[in-house]
C-alpha cells in the first residue's frame, strides 16, 4: 500500500489499482489477438532476418576466399617462376658450360663441377641437385648416394629436351617417403648441342605446401587445396588443413582418384557451391595458377555460414521480444503509476496551493517592494505596508489607491490603472513620489470569473538606480566633452601650423626691410607696425597652438605657488578693484612646466575672472596636495597619482549649464564682437592638457565661477634658468635653407644674406639630400622645416647624418618643441627655432649653434 508524506493517499491507491485491473481484463480477447498478431510479425521477421543474414554472411566468406585464393595463386606462380628462373639461369651460365666440358674431357674435373652443383644447394631450398648427360644418365650428384630418378623425371627430361625450356616435373613420392618435384632445365653449348641436363630437386611437403596453407582467414572450416586436372577429374596434389590454429604437412600420394565436383574447371577463377569430397556442403573458391596445370582451391563448410546467420538471427529475435517484452511491462507500471498519479496529484495539487499561498502570504508581506491589490473603483482591498512611512497598511485598506498619490502623479497612474483593466497587459511607468524620491511601479491583471476584476501594483524604489544612472550619465558627458575638445584641438594645431608658416613668409619679409632700410628709412615706422601685426598673430598662433597641446616650450620644474603669487600681484595692480585672497597654499607645489604657458595660463583665468567681475570683487586662490585614483582620472585619459590642486574663484555674473559645456571651445566668447577672440580659456585647456594634468570649472548664474587645475607633482628640485645667447652677425658661413614653401625659403634665404651668410634654399628633403652629397664639408648649418610632403624633416634629418655625422642642423617648424621636434633634437639635432621668427631671433639661434 502506498503511502506519501501526509498519509493521505493510503486508503485510494488500492481502489484505483483494482479499477485498473477489471479494465484489464474486460479487453482480454483484443489483447490476445494483438499477442497472437505479433508473435507471426516476430516469426517473418526472424525467417527473413536469416535469409537475407545468409546470403550477406555468403558473400562476404566468398570475398575473403577470393582474396585467399588469389593471393596464393600468386604465391604459387611467383614460386614457380623462382625456380624454373634458376634451372634457366644455371643451364645458361658459361661458368657451368666451360665446367661440363672440363669434365667430359678429364673426370678429374669432377670438384669444379660439383662445387658448381653444390653452390646452387647452398644458396636456394633445393634437396638435392643432379646433373645428367644428353643420354640421360646420371653424371653427378650433389648426394654421395643420389637417389634413382622416377619416371616423373625422365619424363621431364624429354620434355625439357623437347621444349627446350625449363618445365618441372609432377609431384612425386621419394624413396625417403616425401613428396618432391623437379625443376628441369636443358644445357645446350654453343651451337645448341646438348651438353646436358640440369635437375633441381624441392622437398614440396617442406617448401611448397606450407606456403600454400599459411592460414589467412579465422574460420574453423577453412582449408586450402592444391589440385591438378585429372583425365577422370581432378587429383589433390596436398591435403594439409588446420588443427586447433596449427598448420602443418601431410604428403599423401600425389596420383589418385581424390575428386572434386565433376564440373569443376581450371579456365577462370570461379566459385563453386556443393558437396566436396567428404559429402560435406561446402562454397568453395577455384584460383588457376598462370603458365601451370595447377589451381588453388579455397573452400569453406556450409554449415558454419549457417550457423553464424542462425546465431545473428536468434540474437536479434530475443533482442526484439526482450524490447516487446519490457515495453509491454513498462507501458502497463506507468499505466498504473499515471492512474494512481492522478489521485495523488489531485490532492497533491490541493496541498501545494495551500502552501502557495502561504509563501504568497509571507513573500507579500516580507517583500521590499510595495505591493497592493486594487479593484475596478481603484479601493486598495489589500497591502503589505505603508508608503514611505507616513501611512500604515491597516490605515490604508479601503482607501482609494489614485488619492493617496501626489497631485502631479495621479492621471498618469489612473491612466495606466485604466489601460490594464482595458487590455488585461502588464503595464509599467516610473513616477516621483516625494521629493529625490523614483519608483517603478508595475501593473499586472489578476484574472476573474468572466472579465479582471483587481489589479495587483508592485512599486519599486528605484531612487539609487536613478543617481547611478544620472552619474553614468555624467560620465559620459565628460568622456564625449574630452573627444571633442581633442579633435577640435588637432584641427587647431593645424590651422596654427600653417598659419605660422604664412607668418613667417611675412617675417622674413619684414625683416630683410628692416635691415637693409634702417632706422632712417622714412617709413621705418610702418614696417614697425608690420612687424607688430605679424608678432601679434603669432601670439594668436602660440595660443591656438597652446589649446591644441603642442604648446610646451621649455619645461622645467617650478614652484607653482612663486608663479601664482607674482603673477596675481601683476594682475592686482591692473585691476585695483579687485581684492586678491590667497587663502591656502601647498608646502610643496613643485610641477613641471613651462612658465611662460602656466603664466599664460594664470593671467587668462584672471582676466576671464576680472572680465566676470566688472565692478570689482574678490578672487580666492589656493593649492592643495590630492591624490587621484584611477577611477577618478580614466574618463579624463590621464595617470592616477599626485596632483597639485589650483583653485581660482571669483564673485562674479557665474555662467549657465550651457556656458560650461562650451566655455573651452576656441573662438567661443560671450563678449559682444571685437572684444575677444575666445581663444584665452581654450589656451587654458590645452596647456592644462599638455602638462599632463586637466581643468574642470563649477558655476551658477550670478554665484561666481570656480575654476580647478590639476597639474602632476613632481619630485624633482627646482632647475636654474639660464641666460639666452647673444645674436652675432654672420662671417659668410654657408647656410642651407629646406623649407617646402617656396616663399618662405627664399625670405630666410634673403633675410641670411643681409646678416652677413650665405644662404641657399632648397625646396624639399630630397633636394637637400643632393645638395650635400654634391658639397660635402660645405655647409655650415642646415635650417630645416619639420613638416614637408614626400621626405619628412625626421627622414631628411637621418639621411643628412648618414652622408656627415658631423652636420650641424637646425630644426624649424609652425609647431612647438614637444611631439615629433622633440623626437629629432633627442637623435642629435642641434637646435630648434618656431615659425614665424624675425632676423635677430634667427641670429641669436645661429650664434648658439655655430658656436
Amino acid at each position: 500500500m502506498l503511502r506519501d508524506s501526509t498519509g493521505q493517499f493510503e486508503a485510494v491507491l488500492p481502489v484505483a489499482m483494482r479499477i485498473d485491473f477489471k479494465r484489464f481484463v474486460s479487453l482480454r480477447w483484443p489483447v490476445i489477438v494483438l499477442a497472437v498478431a505479433l508473435i507471426a510479425a516476430l516469426l517473418i521477421f526472424a525467417v527473413g532476418y536469416y535469409r537475407h543474414t545468409r546470403i550477406e554472411i555468403q558473400q562476404h566468406k566468398i570475398r575473403e576466399l577470393e582474396a585467399i585464393a588469389n593471393l596464393k595463386r600468386q604465391e604459387t606462380a611467383t614460386w614457380r617462376k623462382k625456380h624454373l628462373g634458376n634451372a634457366t639461369k644455371f643451364a645458361n651460365s658459361p661458368l657451368v658450360h666451360n665446367a661440363i666440358d672440363a669434365y667430359e674431357r678429364d673426370p678429374s674435373a669432377r670438384a669444379v663441377l660439383l662445387e658448381r652443383l653444390q653452390h646452387e644447394i647452398k644458396h636456394e631450398e633445393y634437396e638435392e641437385v643432379l646433373l645428367f648427360s644428353p643420354s640421360r644418365q646420371l653424371m653427378l650428384s650433389t648426394e654421395e648416394n643420389p637417389t634413382r630418378p622416377g619416371k616423373e623425371t625422365m619424363r621431364a627430361l624429354e620434355k625439357a629436351e623437347k621444349l627446350r625450356v625449363a618445365t618441372f616435373s609432377e609431384l612425386f613420392r621419394s624413396s625417403q617417403g616425401f613428396t618432391e618435384l623437379d625443376a628441369v632445365a636443358a644445357v645446350l653449348g654453343p651451337r645448341k648441342v646438348f651438353l646436358a641436363f640440369v635437375v633441381m630437386r624441392i622437398n614440396a611437403g617442406k617448401h611448397l605446401f606450407p606456403m600454400i596453407n599459411t592460414r589467412l582467414i579465422t574460420s574453423p572450416s577453412a582449408a586450402i587445396f592444391l589440385v591438378r586436372r585429372e583425365q577422370d577429374g581432378v587429383a589433390l596434389l596436398n591435403n594439409v588443413e588446420s588443427s586447433n590454429g596449427a598448420t602443418r604437412a601431410k604428403p599423401v600420394t600425389p596420383i589418385g582418384g581424390k575428386k572434386l565436383e565433376a564440373g569443376a574447371t581450371f579456365d577462370s577463377p570461379r566459385h563453386w557451391e556443393g558437396r566436396d569430397r567428404r559429402g560435406v556442403e561446402v562454397v568453395a573458391v577455384l584460383s588457376p595458377v598462370v603458365d601451370s596445370p595447377w589451381c588453388i582451391v579455397a573452400r569453406i563448410d556450409a554449415s558454419e555460414i549457417s550457423e553464424e546467420a542462425r546465431y545473428r538471427a536468434v540474437i536479434v529475435q530475443l533482442a526484439v521480444v526482450v524490447f516487446l517484452a519490457f515495453t509491454v511491462v513498462l507501458v502497463g507500471y506507468f499505466y498504473h503509476r499515471r492512474q494512481a498519479g492522478l489521485l495523488r496529484e489531485q490532492m497533491q495539487s490541493e496541498i501545494a496551493l495551500r502552501a502557495s499561498e502561504q509563501v504568497f502570504q509571507t513573500q507579500f508581506a516580507n517583500s521590499p517592494d510595495i505591493i497592493l491589490i486594487i479593484d475596478r473603483r481603484y479601493k486598495i482591498l489589500k497591502i503589505n505596508r505603508g508608503l514611505v512611512g507616513r501611512v500604515t497598511a491597516e490605515e490604508l485598506i479601503g482607501s482609494d489607491a489614485i488619492e493617496i498619490l501626489p497631485a502631479g502623479e495621479r492621471e498618469l497612474s489612473r491612466k495606466y490603472v485604466d489601460a490594464c483593466f482595458a487590455t488585461g497587459r502588464l503595464q509599467e511607468f516610473e513616477h516621483e513620489i516625494a521629493e529625490g524620491v523614483f519608483v517603478r511601479a508595475r501593473i499586472a491583471p489578476l484574472p476573474g470569473k468572466r472579465r479582471i476584476e483587481n489589479l495587483m501594483i508592485i512599486s519599486t524604489d528605484i531612487t539609487e538606480q536613478k543617481r547611478a544612472q544620472q552619474e553614468r550619465e555624467k560620465l559620459f558627458e565628460q568622456v564625449f566633452l574630452a573627444q571633442k575638445m581633442e579633435s577640435i584641438g588637432t584641427l587647431a594645431g593645424g590651422v596654427a601650423h600653417d598659419f605660422n608658416n604664412l607668418l613667417a613668409g611675412l617675417m622674413g619679409g619684414i625683416a630683410l626691410m628692416e635691415l637693409r632700410l634702417g632706422k632712417e628709412f622714412q617709413y621705418y615706422n610702418v614696417i614697425q607696425e608690420m612687424k607688430e601685426i605679424v608678432n601679434r598673430g603669432a601670439d594668436l598662433s602660440r595660443q591656438l597652438l597652446g589649446f591644441a597641446r603642442r604648446g610646451k616650450f621649455e619645461v622645467r620644474v617650478l614652484d607653482l605657488n612663486d608663479v601664482l603669487e607674482k603673477t596675481a600681484k601683476m594682475f592686482g595692480r591692473m585691476r585695483k578693484d579687485i581684492v586678491v585672497r590667497f587663502n591656502c597654499f601647498s608646502a610643496s607645489a613643485r610641477v613641471e612646466a613651462d612658465r611662460t604657458q602656466i603664466e599664460q595660463v594664470l593671467l587668462n583665468l584672471f582676466v576671464n575672472a576680472g572680465e566676470a567681475m566688472p565692478n570689482g570683487g574678490e578672487l580666492s586662490l589656493s593649492t592643495e596636495t590630492v591624490e587621484l585614483s584611477a577611477d577618478e582620472v580614466e574618463p579624463r585619459g590621464i595617470k592616477p597619482g599626485r596632483y597639485l590642486k589650483l583653485t581660482v574663484a571669483d564673485t562674479g555674473v557665474g555662467m549657465t549649464a550651457e556656458t560650461q559645456q562650451r566655455i573651452f571651445e576656441p573662438f567661443f566668447t560671450t563678449k559682444e564682437r571685437g572684444r575677444g577672440t575666445g581663444l584665452g580659456l581654450a589656451s587654458v585647456y590645452g596647456i592644462v592638457r599638455n602638462h599632463g594634468g586637466f581643468i574642470t570649472v563649477e558655476s551658477e548664474p550670478d554665484n561666481g565661477a570656480t575654476f580647478f587645475t590639476y597639474l602632476p607633482v613632481s619630485d624633482k628640485p627646482i632647475a636654474q634658468q639660464s641666460a639666452a645667447p647673444n645674436a652675432l652677425p654672420g662671417k659668410g658661413e654657408v647656410i642651407l635653407v629646406v623649407d617646402d614653401e617656396k616663399q618662405v625659403a627664399d625670405s630666410i634665404s634673403r633675410v641670411l644674406e643681409t646678416l652677413g651668410y650665405r644662404a641657399y634654399p632648397v625646396y624639399s628633403g630630397h633636394e637637400a639630400v643632393g645638395f650635400i652629397k654634391q658639397h660635402p664639408k660645405e655647409i655650415s648649418v642646415v635650417l630645416l622645416d619639420m613638416i614637408m610632403p614626400e621626405m619628412s624633416g625626421g627622414e631628411t634629418f637621418d639621411a643628412l647624418r648618414k652622408i656627415d655625422p658631423s652636420l650641424k642642423v637646425i630644426l624649424s617648424s609652425g609647431y612647438s618643441l614637444e611631439g615629433k621636434a622633440k623626437e629629432i633634437l633627442n637623435r642629435g639635432c642641434n637646435g630648434f627655432i618656431q615659425k614665424p621668427f624675425d632676423g635677430e631671433a634667427l641670429s641669436a639661434k645661429l650664434a648658439e649653434v655655430l658656436v
